[in-house]
């Protein structure tokens, strides 16, 4: 066996692996051998089938097997005894189909692949300007917004007789002709419309004031949105939009409806905070609604501040990348991208790629942000009790700790949010931050 590199550039090498008969002949057979034990075949007792014919029986695909997981073995370890830093993961340079093996295993066999490499990364966290982190006061327009919806969403549905400010418009889509008469056999699809799914007063205002089985001309010619946003808000498919866009269309009236809102009342307090809570009044629920209000708020400033810092740090570094095989080996692992559509995929992958080496280096030069199992155990543990109440019992919340440890998917979704943490604790402690105080209406405003 013998195995090669040829570096093409500070990001890109090859490595070349030469197989004699040698290498794996033996190893195939290893293999044809637990698979005769298998084999029931009439005329031959379990396990007395002729090495011959098991191999005929199993065909090439196991010496390509065989080969493969020698090729990985020995790929792996190139890798480790040369320190490679890769991106992704290697990738034959060319394909080999089942022509090019040999049944017996007499042949030599040449492979390449190409590995993408990751650059070298001098870390600087210093920023030159401080980065803001907002703090939060409830201004009266937000916290009644607010209000507003918790009494919209447990409030009274009502049908009035006469469409009027925020009522829901249910009723009968049809294409019509240019003397305004329906189009017998033509396109006609039941709609509601929705003021708060389409925030466009002007689509609106030809309805205002009329009654079940008028009829509105109907258009799109006022909404300013994209085509995607558009199926979403009238829950419709793409050839019934593009119908409506490109036909004459009526709507009538079939039903109309509204939701009252709720009075903000000793009930109401209880169906949104729980029969439990001692709150009664309107003024107390108020106040509890605003500290519930800028703890949320807070969280959300928090991430606020972390991606306004993400960004200034990634601005101090120039991470090259190897594009190329980088967008090949997207095409050639990742379902549904292909040639055409790698460009805009990988945009979010390179992204990626460069903060997760950037994370890298902070965890050689910052050893506190490294996270050992134990570190895990213990805000998995926070997590639950924080989520689940402390009148969890300990054994029940040992329970559920260790299901999410030993379930893949959900501990790497808890690690990784710890890392995050640990990692911008790091910078965090690197640089100046100001603390500035905003308005939630302003705020809101501010992160879209």
């Amino acid at each position: 066996m013998d195995i090669t590199q040829n570096k093409i550039d500070d990001l890109n090498t090859k490595v070349s692996i030469n197989l004699q008969p040698a290498d794996y002949k033996d190893k195939v057979k290893d293999q044809l051998k637990e698979y005769a034990k298998k084999v029931n075949l009439p005329g031959f007792r379990p396990g007395k089938v002729p090495i011959g014919l098991v191999r005929k029986m199993a065909g090439v695909g196991m010496v390509i097997e065989t080969v493969t997981k020698i090729l990985q073995e020995e790929l792996n370890d190139f890798i480790d005894t040369h320190e490679l830093r890769i991106l992704g993961e290697p990738l034959p340079a060319e394909k080999r189909g089942e022509e090019y093996f040999d049944i017996n295993c007499e042949k030599e066999l040449d492979f390449e692949f190409e590995l993408g490499l990751a650059p070298e990364i001098a870390l600087n966290l210093s920023l030159d300007k401080p980065v803001t982190r907002y703090e939060i006061e409830i201004d009266d327009a937000y916290l009644a917004k607010h209000l507003d919806d918790l009494r919209d969403r447990h409030g009274d549905l009502v049908y009035p007789e006469t469409v009027e400010e925020n009522a829901i418009i249910f009723g009968k889509l049809d294409e019509i002709n240019t003397d305004g008469e329906v189009v017998e056999n033509g396109f006609t699809k039941m709609l509601a419309l929705n003021p708060q799914r389409l925030e466009v007063p002007k689509f609106f205002a030809p309805y205002m004031g009329k009654k079940i089985d008028d009829v509105v001309p109907f258009s799109l010619e006022t909404v300013d949105k994209e085509a995607d946003e558009l199926k979403k808000i009238f829950t419709i498919a793409e050839d019934e939009l593009a119908a409506i866009q490109e036909k004459k269309m009526q709507f009538t009236v079939k039903r109309i409806s509204k939701i009252t809102l709720a009075e903000i009342n000793e009930e109401f307090i209880k169906k949104v905070l729980g029969e439990e809570t001692e709150i009664t009044t309107e003024e107390d629920f108020k106040a509890d609604m605003r500290k519930k209000l800028i703890d949320e708020l807070a969280e959300s400033a928090k991430y606020h501040s972390r991606h306004k810092i993400r960004e200034a740090v990634e601005g101090n570094h120039e991470i090259p990348l190897p594009d190329a095989f980088l967008k090949k080996w997207i095409v050639e692992t990742r379902e549904k991208i292909t040639d055409e559509n790698v460009e805009e995929e990988y945009e979010s992958l390179k992204n990626s790629t460069k903060w997760g080496l950037m994370v890298n280096e902070i965890q050689k030069a910052y050893p506190e942000s490294k996270i050992e199992n134990e570190d895990l155990e213990a805000y998995v543990t926070s997590q639950m009790k924080e989520n689940m109440g402390e009148e969890l019992g300990e054994e029940t919340l040992k329970q559920y700790v260790d299901y999410v440890l030993k379930n893949e998917q959900m501990g790497q979704q808890y690690y990784y949010r710890l890392l995050d943490e640990r990692i911008f604790d790091v910078i965090e402690s690197q640089i100046t931050i100001e603390h500035e105080t905003i308005s939630a209406s302003d705020f809101v405003e501010l992160d879209k």
